[in-house]
């Protein structure tokens, strides 16, 4: 589950549909470029995902009761954790749907 932050100042103000198409199009937009490296691409990547998502907040839901049972210092790790895996994932899925989308427009 991933949830936007609705304080976003980049987002906030406009309508909920423009607000994903924006971000999924600044998104695709550095999965596209030519001109970034691969390093560049993921560091813009995850500083989209980090601005705009609730990771925090995320990990602490994914938890849900269980969150309270955990020490400062065991919430901090799994939050670390969940971050990672959540930009990770999330990368992997924009580069999976491009390959098979550059593999289908290679077919037409």
């Amino acid at each position: 589950m991933l949830v936007a932050s609705p304080a976003t100042p980049a987002l906030a103000g406009n309508e909920p549909t423009g607000d994903v198409k924006s971000l999924v199009d600044r998104a695709l937009a550095v999965v596209h470029s030519k001109e970034m490296s691969l390093a560049s691409k993921r560091r813009e990547f995850r500083n989209i995902i980090e601005r705009h998502f609730d990771l925090a907040g995320m990990a602490r839901d994914s938890l849900e009761e269980h969150w309270q049972d955990l020490s400062a210092a065991e919430q901090s790790k799994f939050s670390q954790a969940f971050n990672s895996m959540s930009r990770t994932h999330t990368w992997a899925k924009f580069g999976t749907t491009l390959a098979s989308r550059c593999k289908s427009s290679r077919r037409i």
